[in-house]
């Protein structure tokens, strides 16, 4: 039973906290023109959907949960989505 709801409560939880630093991002961006918020909120959304579809993958397929090739690429390339998302709210 507990295989089934942990990754259901890491999801919900993840939903939530990636709800509430998009509206984070929203508020830090909400004086920027326009072109710099829409930027600051698509690389916000891709950085979503990646750890989403990252996350959706290693629950599904057992062999991803031991690859360390492939936990250090995802780490490694969601850094530098993070950095690049700081450097637009920091030039805003």
């Amino acid at each position: 039973m507990r295989n089934i709801f942990f990754p259901i409560i890491v999801f919900i939880l993840f939903s939530f906290f990636d709800w509430y630093f998009f509206q984070a991002i929203k508020t830090i961006v909400r004086d920027a023109p326009l072109s710099r918020q829409q930027q600051a909120k698509m690389i916000y959304l891709a950085t979503s959907i990646y750890s989403i579809v990252i996350f959706l993958l290693v629950m599904i397929v057992p062999a991803l949960r031991n690859n360390k090739y492939f936990t250090t690429y995802f780490v490694s390339l969601a850094f530098v989505i993070g950095v690049v998302l700081q450097m637009i709210i920091k030039s805003v």
